[in-house]
């Protein structure tokens, strides 16, 4: 088994990190939205934005995966 995959996936602290990191952006934005009157936004727009930031967050995410993967197969057979 090779020892430098990424196992944060498999332990979820990367989705609760991402889950929370959303969280405290959306909130972030609400806190603004009760202090000035330039941003107006209703429920749909915070399912719509912590749709998009979580969904990027993912795609950050295996990405990065994809690419240590990619590196420590290319490392296996250029070893072998």
């Amino acid at each position: 088994m090779i020892k430098n995959r990424p196992n944060l996936i498999r332990k979820n602290k990367i989705l609760i990190f991402l889950a929370g990191a959303t969280a405290l952006i959306l909130f972030l934005f609400f806190l603004i939205q009760q202090f000035t009157s330039e941003v107006n936004w209703n429920l749909f727009d915070f399912i719509i934005a912590s749709g998009l930031l979580f969904g990027a967050g993912l795609a950050l995410t295996f990405s990065y995966i994809i690419y240590c993967l990619r590196a420590t197969i290319f490392l296996i057979v250029e070893l072998s």
